[in-house]
Order: C-alpha cells, then sequence, then structure tokens
C-alpha cells in the first residue's frame, strides 16, 4: 500500500531530518581525531553507498537519463561540500564553522529563484533572516567575532554548497522519482571521495575506532537524512526546507551539551528563541490561525 506523504507531515520529518544531522555532531567531533578529512569523507560515504545499493539497486536498472544527470549532479555537491567543511572545521572553531554553514538558510531563496524563477516571499525571506540570525547568536563567540581565517572561509563555502544541494534538490523535486536520485547520489558520493585518495599524504589505514561512528554517520546522518530530504522536498519548498534543516545546528548543540558539556551563553538562548519564531513564521506565512491547532 502506499503511503501518501502530506505538506505537514513532510515538514516534520525534515526536523527530524535537522535532528539526525544534529546527533552525528559528536560522532564528527570524535572521528576529527582518528581520521583525516579525505579519509573521514571516504568511510562515511562508503556506508552510505553499501546501503544505497542493499535497498534501491533494483531501481537503478529502472533509472532515466535525468535521474542519472541528477544524481550524480546531487552527489557531486555534496562531495565538494563535505569535504570542503571537513578541511575547514580543522582549522577554525567548531561555533564559527556552525555559524558559516547556517548561512545557508539565506542563500537558498536566491539560490530558488534563480533556477526555478519563482520569487520567495516577504514571511519566506524574512524566516530565513531571522533563522541566520538565531544561528548568529547560538554559535558565535562575540568576544572574537572579527577573526577570520582560511577555515572560516572554507566553511562559508561548504555552506554556499550545502545551499545549492538544497536549491538544486528542489528544482528536481516532481520530474524525478525520489528513490532512483537518493541511490545514484549515494553511488556518485562515494564514487567522487574516491576521486580524492590520491591527494591523500599518509598512509590510507582506518582504525578500528574510527568504524562504528563512521558507520552512524554514514548510515544514519548521510544514506537516512538525505533520503528524507530529497522524498520530502518534493511536498515542501526549498526555503521552507532550509529553514527547518537549518535546525541541524540547534540539535547539535543540544547533544553537545548533553553528551559533551558544553554550556550555553545569553545570546545562545536569544537564539533558541529567534530560531523558534523563524519557523513559525515559515509555518504559518505571517498569517494568524482561526482556532486551535498545531503549528506542524
Amino acid at each position: 500500500m502506499k503511503i501518501q506523504l502530506t505538506e505537514k507531515a513532510a515538514e516534520i520529518l525534515l526536523a527530524l531530518t535537522a535532528l539526525i544531522w544534529g546527533s552525528g555532531f559528536v560522532c564528527y567531533k570524535n572521528l576529527m581525531s582518528l581520521l583525516t578529512p579525505i579519509q573521514f569523507v571516504v568511510v562515511r560515504s562508503f556506508f552510505s553507498a553499501v546501503c544505497a545499493g542493499l535497498f534501491f539497486l533494483c531501481v537503478i536498472r529502472r533509472a532515466s537519463r535525468r535521474e542519472w544527470l541528477g544524481g550524480f549532479l546531487l552527489g557531486g555537491i555534496l562531495a565538494a561540500a563535505g569535504l570542503v567543511q571537513t578541511y575547514g572545521i580543522r582549522i577554525t572553531s567548531s561555533g564559527n564553522c556552525a555559524f558559516l554553514t547556517g548561512t545557508n538558510v539565506v542563500m537558498v531563496p536566491f539560490l530558488s529563484w534563480a533556477l526555478t524563477k519563482k520569487k520567495p516571499g516577504r514571511s519566506n525571506l524574512f524566516s530565513a533572516l531571522m533563522m541566520f540570525a538565531g544561528v548568529c547568536l547560538l554559535t558565535v563567540d562575540f568576544n572574537n567575532i572579527t577573526a577570520v581565517n582560511a577555515g572560516d572561509l572554507l566553511s562559508f563555502l561548504g555552506a554556499f554548497l550545502y545551499a545549492v544541494h538544497i536549491a538544486v534538490t528542489g528544482k528536481l523535486s516532481g520530474t524525478v522519482r525520489p528513490k532512483a536520485v537518493t541511490c545514484l547520489q549515494f553511488l556518485a558520493l562515494f564514487t567522487v571521495n574516491l576521486l580524492f585518495v590520491p591527494l591523500e599524504e599518509t598512509p590510507f589505514i582506518i582504525p578500528p575506532a574510527a568504524v562504528l561512528p563512521a558507520a552512524y554517520l554514514g548510515i544514519v546522518s548521510i544514506f537516512i537524512g538525505h533520503t528524507l530530504q530529497i522524498i520530502c522536498q518534493e511536498k515542501v519548498d526549498s526555503t521552507k526546507a532550509a529553514v527547518l534543516l537549518s535546525l541541524e545546528g540547534v540539535f547539535g548543540s543540544i547533544f553537545s551539551a548533553i553528551l559533551l558539556g558544553e554550556r550555553y551563553r545569553l545570546p545562545a538562548l536569544a537564539g533558541f528563541v529567534l530560531i523558534f519564531l523563524s519557523i513559525l513564521l515559515s509555518q504559518t506565512g505571517g498569517r494568524v490561525r482561526n482556532g486551535p491547532g498545531p503549528v506542524w
């Protein structure tokens, strides 16, 4: 029996996707001490490619030319974004990286406008800007706000590439089968990451301690997370999807506080409030609902 996904259900699943991505933050930090950036992206994408092959192998045989092109385009964008961001976080603070990655929520409406000629509404733009301000308050160290280094620039480039991925996914939605694009995206991600291996300066040896957290990131964060993203963006416009997916930073901060013992300042708490208000605005479009009912 085929289950029809409603827009509201898709929005909830996109928030769940952000939760999944945020939950991988602790594993991500631990793996950075065990693997080089190239080792990290290769091992992580290996597990996602294996899952794609196991669950969606039969879909490849029926994939159209457009689905092949779309899947490999999305996979290539993900590979570039992941590697750039991984290098960036090694030479900048995790707070700066999270803040700069959050800027993709502001970029998406304009990229989607360029791709689809669909002008974003005022409520969408305002919610995106509000989300950007919330992420800023949540993650930036205001005692060292003027410090800019190569890691910050790489993180900003990674944010742009993630915004491109969201916008292109929105452009492809409705014209391709989500399962086909998902499978081909993960295969392309692993293939492109393998091309980076000759650039590795150290022996490509994966310590046993890195296997389990890498498997979690590859299977749960990458495979399940991006599968949900592609399926749900058939029902949700790219700007709203970007706002919901930006909750990754909020959930990542919560997991960091619980599992890593990180503490938050008053500006960070104000950031949580702004982020919640941006989601409320993106859901209601600035209109007040008549009668009771959940936002979702």
